[in-house]
């Protein structure tokens, strides 16, 4: 693993943090994680986490029944996904 491949996955964290935590667009969340491209940010997200960006927030949120509703970060279940979907 290589410095650039450490600092991808942390701005991947980053960005998985917003989209369980805020109702910001999957876009916003990409510029601000760092991403220069939306497609960019949808390739390097499903590469980790195994879903596309919006399925794993509409997973996140379902699974604690709150809809679009704003999650804090205790509430967001996103240990107990990630056991299961990341690699």
């Amino acid at each position: 693993t290589s410095i650039m491949d450490f600092l991808e996955r942390l701005r991947l964290w980053h960005a998985q943090a917003k989209l369980t935590s805020s109702n910001d667009t999957v876009l916003r969340i990409a510029l601000e994680a760092g991403f220069g491209s939306l497609p960019r940010f949808y390739a390097a997200f499903k590469e980790t986490f195994g879903v596309a960006p919006g399925i794993y927030r509409r997973h996140v949120r379902d699974e604690v029944g709150l809809g679009r509703a704003r999650l804090g970060p205790s509430q967001a279940p996103v240990s107990s996904y990630l056991q299961v979907h990341s690699r």
